[in-house]
C-alpha cells in the first residue's frame, strides 16, 4: 500500500486518504454544504473532548488496577493512534510501574513481554533476560507479546535472536491448527511485519478494524480512535494541499524534467516521523526541504556536468547571487528556488522569534 502511494499525485493521493477515512455511521448519500461541513467538524471536536475526558478518568481508575489492566490499556491507547492526547497521565502511569518493579513481579509470558515493549519503547531500561527464559511458554497471545517484543532489543541482547525465531516458528505452526478469524488476523499481520518495523500511522488504521472485530472492545476507545483518526487525517489533507501548491509553484516537476518528482515519498515521510496533528508545521517544511534537495541531488548525480557542479557548489558555499549568470539555467533555477526557501523560512522564524542559525540552514 505504501509503495502504491508514493507515486501518486496530489490529487490522488486527496483521494485515497479520503477512501482510507473511516466510517462514522453516516449515511453515504450525505451531501454537506460548507457550512454544514463546518459544523459536522465542530461537533466532532467536542464529541471528541468529551470522549478524552472519559479516558481520563479511566487512565486514574487504572492506578490502582491490576499492572496487567493498565499494560493493555496503554497498549491499546498507543495502537489506536490517540495515546497522544494524554501524554502525561500516561507517562505518570508508566514512572510508577517502572519504580515499583513491577516487570519482575509478572507471572506470565504475556505481562512481562507486553510491559517490556511499552517500556522499551519509551527508553526504559528494561532487563528481562531471567524472566523471560523462567516463562518461556505461554498461549499464543504470550508467544505473539513476545515476538513483538524481541525487536526492540539493544546491543549485546543476543537472546533475542533466538527469541525472535522461536517464536516466528511457533506462530507459524499455530495458526495452521487454529481457525479463529481474528487470532489469524493478529498473528499473519505481525509476521508479515513486526509492529517496531511498521510505518504507526498506517498501523494505527488498520488496527481500528482489527480492534473492531476483537472479542474486548472498549466502545469509549473506539469511537475515539475512529474521530481522532479522520480529524488528523483532514489535517494531513491541508497539509498535503499547501505543500503541493508551493510545488507547483517551484515549478521543479515541470522545469527539470531531469530530477525526480517526489513529493508525495517527501511527505509520506514526514507523516511516519510524526502525525499528531500540532506538528503541521514541521510536516510542510520538512517536505519542502526533502523536495528540494532531492531534486538538485539528481542535477549532480544524472545531468550536471563536473565543472558546472564545481561553480554551483562553489555559488552555494558562498551564498551568491551575484554569481548566478556563470551558471545555465537549470542550476541558476536550482540555487534561486534554495535561496528564496531559506531566506523565507528564516523571515517566518524570526517572527515567531525562533530564529535559527543562518549557517545551520544552509547547510
Amino acid at each position: 500500500m505504501v509503495l502504491h502511494m508514493l507515486s501518486l499525485s496530489s490529487c490522488s493521493f486527496t483521494k485515497l486518504l479520503h477512501r482510507n477515512q473511516i466510517s462514522l455511521g453516516l449515511p453515504r448519500s450525505c451531501h454537506f454544504t460548507p457550512f454544514q461541513v463546518q459544523c459536522l467538524g465542530k461537533s466532532y471536536a467536542k464529541r471528541i473532548e468529551e470522549l478524552k475526558a472519559d479516558v481520563r478518568a479511566m487512565l486514574d481508575k487504572a492506578v490502582v488496577m491490576d499492572p496487567l489492566h493498565q499494560f493493555e490499556l496503554r497498549d491499546a491507547l498507543q495502537r489506536l493512534g490517540v495515546s497522544y492526547h494524554f501524554g502525561d497521565e500516561i507517562k505518570k502511569l508508566r514512572n510508577a510501574i517502572y519504580r515499583n518493579n513491577n516487570l519482575q513481579k509478572q507471572e506470565s509470558l504475556y505481562d512481562v513481554a507486553l510491559e517490556f515493549r511499552l517500556l522499551r519503547q519509551h527508553g526504559y531500561d528494561t532487563a528481562t533476560t531471567a524472566s523471560i527464559q523462567l516463562k518461556f511458554f505461554d498461549d499464543w497471545k504470550g508467544i505473539l507479546s513476545m515476538y513483538e517484543a524481541a525487536y526492540l532489543l539493544v546491543e549485546g541482547e543476543n537472546i533475542f535472536y533466538e527469541i525472535r525465531n522461536f517464536t516466528t516458528t511457533y506462530l507459524k505452526e499455530y495458526i495452521k491448527h487454529n481457525k479463529d478469524p481474528y487470532i489469524l488476523t493478529l498473528v499473519n499481520h505481525a509476521l508479515e511485519l513486526p509492529l517496531h518495523w511498521r510505518m504507526q500511522r498506517m498501523e494505527t488504521r488498520w488496527f481500528i478494524d482489527a480492534y473492531e472485530s476483537g472479542p474486548d472492545i472498549n466502545h469509549v476507545l473506539l469511537e475515539l480512535a475512529k474521530l481522532d483518526f479522520n480529524m488528523v487525517q483532514a489535517k494531513h489533507q491541508e497539509d498535503l494541499e499547501s505543500v503541493s501548491e508551493w510545488w507547483e509553484y517551484v515549478g521543479f516537476g515541470n522545469k527539470l524534467n531531469f530530477a525526480r518528482d517526489r513529493l508525495m515519498e517527501n511527505f509520506l515521510w514526514t507523516v511516519g516521523v510524526t502525525s499528531e496533528p500540532q506538528f503541521g508545521y514541521f510536516r510542510r517544511m520538512s517536505t519542502k526541504v526533502s523536495a528540494l534537495i532531492t531534486s538538485i541531488d539528481d542535477a549532480y548525480d544524472v545531468y550536471g556536468t563536473l565543472d558546472e557542479l564545481k561553480l554551483f557548489t562553489n555559488s552555494v558555499e558562498r551564498w551568491d547571487v551575484s554569481a548566478m549568470d556563470q551558471h545555465p539555467y537549470y542550476l541558476k533555477f536550482c540555487f534561486l528556488a534554495l535561496h528564496n526557501f531559506i531566506m523565507k523560512l528564516l523571515l517566518t522564524l524570526s517572527k515567531k522569534k525562533k530564529l535559527t542559525s543562518f549557517v545551520i540552514l544552509k547547510k
